[in-house]
């Protein structure tokens, strides 16, 4: 727009904006928090995999002293 020009207001959306908005903040909200337990979910068996990854599969593979990385995979 060039400096000077008005801007026309904008109108609500027909049959009821308000309600529209509050079921779209609804279920808005209700996706977030569905993201965030997924996340929780996907962080948790990230967690676990490194953790048996560390205690089980890297002594099985190195020589010598395994008790750090037991330790290691038990934290």
């Amino acid at each position: 727009m060039a400096a000077g020009e008005d801007q026309q207001p904008v109108a609500p959306p027909a049959g009821g904006g308000a309600r529209a908005e509050v079921a779209d903040a609804t279920r808005r909200t209700h996706l977030a928090s569905e993201r965030t337990y997924l996340a929780w979910w996907r962080t948790g068996l990230t967690a676990l995999t490194v953790g048996i990854g560390a205690g089980k599969i890297v002594p099985a593979l190195t020589k010598g002293t395994t008790w750090p990385y037991t330790i290691a995979g038990a934290g």
